[in-house]
């Protein structure tokens, strides 16, 4: 393992990639948290999209993990 590194389920990941990750997370919960509920209904924030697509790609990784 390379310096600056850490193992995550046997990947190798960088540690600013797992610092960013962890940023842009915490930054999203903290919007959804602190923002009032009216400015997210008047961008027009729906979950059925984000939905969507996580379960396209999760169906992809399952078809994928046999190859």
């Amino acid at each position: 393992m390379r310096r600056g590194t850490l193992s995550v389920f046997g990947t190798e990941v960088a540690i600013q990639d797992l610092l960013r990750n962890a940023t842009m997370i915490v930054t999203t919960i903290a919007s959804l948290a602190i923002a009032p509920k009216a400015n997210h209904e008047a961008n027009r924030l729906l979950w059925t999209p984000i939905a969507e697509v996580a379960t396209l790609f999760a169906r992809i990784f399952v078809t994928i993990i046999p190859v």
